[in-house]
C-alpha cells in the first residue's frame, strides 16, 4: 500500500503555500476541477464504524459512487444510475454484498451536500517524473435537507506516495509540517458535519446503551440514568419511525421499551412501588402498540430469503404475498403513528421523563436505593444466571417430549434476554475482557433460542395471512397458497434443526470455565 496523509492547511497559510512549494521543490499544477458530492451512511453510522465513507458525485451519467477509507484512500468507485439509498439498486455483485454486509437492512441516509475545489500538485524529481502527488482541496458543505448558504471547511492537503519514491513522500510531509500544517485527525464526513454546526457527529449513537456507571453510585441513581439513557434512545428514533422509511428506526425504540420495561421489573426497590406499577402498564401498552408493524417489518424483510427458499420457478407465486404485507404494514403503521400522537403517548413521555429528573421524597424508603450499584448488578446478574442454568438443565430433562420442550425453550429465552439486558445495563462497571467473553457466549445461545422462536412465530403469521389473504382476495391463485404452504414447512424443518441444536449450544455456555468465570465475576465480588 502507498503512503498517504492528510494534513490540514492553516487559512492564514494558504495564500503561501504555492510559493512555498515552487521555492523548495520542482512542481508540476494540474488545472483546478471543482465537483459536487453527497456523504451518506446510516442513521447509526455503520459505514464510519466500519473505517469507511461513501460519497456520490453526480454527473451527465448518473452517479459516481466512491467507496472509500476514512483517509480518503479509494476501495472502489463505479458509476450508477442513482444516488444511494436502497443498496437493492446496485448494480456491481462485489460492492453491494461487501456494503451489505456492513449496512445490513438500515437504509443509506444523505447527511451533508460539499462542492469540492482541489488543485493537484505533482513533485517532480530531476527527470522530472512524479513522485509525491499532492491535492490541495477547499470545500463549502451544506447539510442535504437546508437551503441555507453553505458553510466553508478547513482547507486539506491530501499527500498519495509512489512506488519507489518513499523518501520524497517523507521529505514533503516533513516540510509541509515545518511550513505549518498538522496531520488531519478527523474525516471529511466530520469536518462537514462540523463545518454546517451539525447536532449531529459520526459515531454519535449506537442503539445499545451507551453508560459509564460507577461502582459506588447509588443504585437509585445508576437506575435513573439507565432509564434517561434509554428514553433518549426512543426519542431519538419517533421521527424515522414515523416517517417509516427504514424499518431499524421501529426496531430501535421497540427494543429501547423492551429494555425499560425489564429494568423496572429487574432493577428491582430503588423507587418508590406506587409510581412504578403506572409506568410498567404504560410501557406495557407501548410495547403491544409498536408489534404488529414490527411483525410485518420483519417479514417484508425476509421475503428475499423466503423467494431464496422456493425453486426459481415458484419463488413469484409469493408476489401476492409481499403486495398483501405491504397493504397490511401500511395500515398497522398509520395506526402506529396515531397512537403515538394520541394524549396518552404524550403524557407518558412527560411524566416518564419528569419522573427521571426529580428525586422522590419517599425515595429512602426503597431499600435498595442506596446501595452501591456494583452490590445489586452482582446479586442481580448471578441469580439471572443461575436460573439460566436450572431452566436450561431441565430442558434437557424433557428433550424427548418434543411439545414439553418448546414451552421450555421459550420460557429459556426469556430468562436469557432478562440476563442479557442486565449485563448490558451494568456492563461498564466490569473489565471488557472479562466481561465480553461472557457476552459473546450468552448471544450464542440466544440466537438459538431466538431463531427457535421465530421460525414458531412466522409459521404460525404465515398460516394466519393465508387465511387473510382468501379472505380478502376470492381469485387468490391456487399456487401462491401452495407456495405459502412450502415455505411453512421449510420453517418446520428449520425449527425442528435448531430445537435439536439447543444441547449443544447451551453445554458450551455452562462449560466449566465459563459458569467459573460468571462466579468470579459476579459470585465473589
Amino acid at each position: 500500500m502507498m503512503p498517504s496523509l492528510e494534513l490540514k492547511l492553516p487559512t492564514d497559510l494558504a495564500r503561501d503555500l504555492e510559493t512555498f512549494l515552487e521555492t523548495n521543490f520542482q512542481v508540476f499544477w494540474e488545472p483546478e476541477r471543482t465537483w459536487r458530492a453527497t456523504l451518506y451512511d446510516t442513521f447509526d453510522w455503520r459505514l464510519y464504524k466500519a473505517g469507511t465513507l461513501l460519497q456520490a458525485s453526480p454527473a451527465r451519467r448518473g452517479f459516481l459512487w466512491s467507496w472509500q477509507r476514512l483517509d480518503g484512500a479509494i476501495r472502489q468507485e463505479i458509476w450508477q444510475p442513482s444516488a444511494p439509498g436502497l443498496l437493492s439498486s446496485l448494480q456491481d455483485d462485489t460492492l453491494r454484498q461487501e456494503l451489505q454486509s456492513i449496512v445490513a437492512m438500515r437504509r443509506l441516509l444523505p447527511w451533508v451536500d460539499i462542492s469540492y475545489q482541489e488543485r493537484l500538485c505533482r513533485i517532480l524529481d530531476d527527470e522530472t517524473k512524479t513522485t509525491v502527488r499532492l491535492y490541495w482541496q477547499c470545500g463549502q458543505a451544506r447539510a442535504c435537507d437546508s437551503t441555507a448558504e453553505p458553510q466553508p471547511m478547513p482547507s486539506i492537503l491530501r499527500l498519495r506516495g509512489l512506488r519507489g519514491y518513499d523518501k520524497a513522500f517523507h521529505n514533503l510531509a516533513k516540510s509541509l509540517q515545518t511550513f505549518g500544517c498538522s496531520p488531519s485527525e478527523d474525516n471529511p464526513l466530520q469536518r462537514a458535519l462540523l463545518a454546517i454546526g451539525s447536532p449531529r457527529l459520526p459515531g454519535d449513537y449506537s442503539s445499545k446503551p451507551q453508560l459509564h456507571l460507577e461502582a459506588t453510585l447509588p443504585a437509585a441513581e445508576a437506575a435513573r440514568q439507565i432509564h434517561r439513557s434509554l428514553l433518549d434512545t426512543m426519542l431519538r428514533n419517533e421521527p424515522g419511525l414515523r416517517r417509516d422509511d427504514d424499518s431499524e428506526f421501529l426496531h430501535d425504540f421497540r427494543v429501547a421499551v423492551r429494555r425499560t420495561r425489564s429494568a423496572l421489573s429487574q432493577i428491582k426497590k430503588v423507587f418508590p412501588e406506587e409510581p412504578l406499577g403506572h409506568f410498567r402498564g404504560e410501557f406495557s401498552w407501548l410495547g403491544s402498540l409498536t408489534g404488529p408493524t414490527r411483525d410485518l417489518d420483519v417479514f417484508l424483510l425476509k421475503m428475499v430469503d423466503y423467494r431464496r427458499l422456493l425453486p426459481d420457478a415458484v419463488a413469484a407465486d409469493l408476489d401476492p404475498l409481499g403486495q398483501f404485507l405491504i397493504a397490511k404494514q401500511r395500515r398497522e403503521h398509520r395506526k402506529l403513528v396515531a397512537g403515538l400522537d394520541s394524549e396518552r403517548y404524550a403524557q407518558l413521555i412527560e411524566s416518564w421523563r419528569h419522573f427521571l429528573g426529580t428525586d422522590p421524597g419517599d425515595e429512602a424508603a426503597a431499600a435498595n436505593a442506596q446501595r452501591p450499584i456494583i452490590s445489586l448488578a452482582n446479586e442481580r446478574i448471578w441469580k439471572l444466571f443461575r436460573r439460566v442454568v436450572k431452566e436450561g438443565r431441565h430442558i434437557l430433562e424433557v428433550a424427548s417430549d418434543p411439545q414439553a420442550h418448546a414451552i421450555a425453550l421459550h420460557d429459556l429465552r426469556i430468562e436469557c434476554k432478562k440476563l442479557r439486558y442486565s449485563i448490558e445495563f451494568f456492563r461498564s462497571l466490569y473489565p471488557p475482557r472479562q466481561i465480553d467473553p461472557l457476552v459473546k457466549s450468552l448471544k450464542k445461545l440466544q440466537d438459538n433460542l431466538g431463531n427457535f422462536n421465530d421460525y414458531e412465530v412466522q409459521r404460525d403469521k404465515l398460516s394466519g395471512f393465508a387465511v387473510e389473504i382468501l379472505q380478502g382476495a376470492k381469485d387468490t391463485e391456487a399456487s401462491t397458497l401452495l407456495a405459502m404452504g412450502r415455505l411453512v414447512a421449510f420453517l418446520a424443518d428449520a425449527q425442528e434443526k435448531e430445537r435439536l441444536g439447543f444441547e449443544a449450544r447451551f453445554m458450551e455456555f455452562i462449560a466449566d470455565a465459563r459458569y467459573q468465570q460468571f462466579e468470579r465475576l459476579f459470585a465473589t465480588r
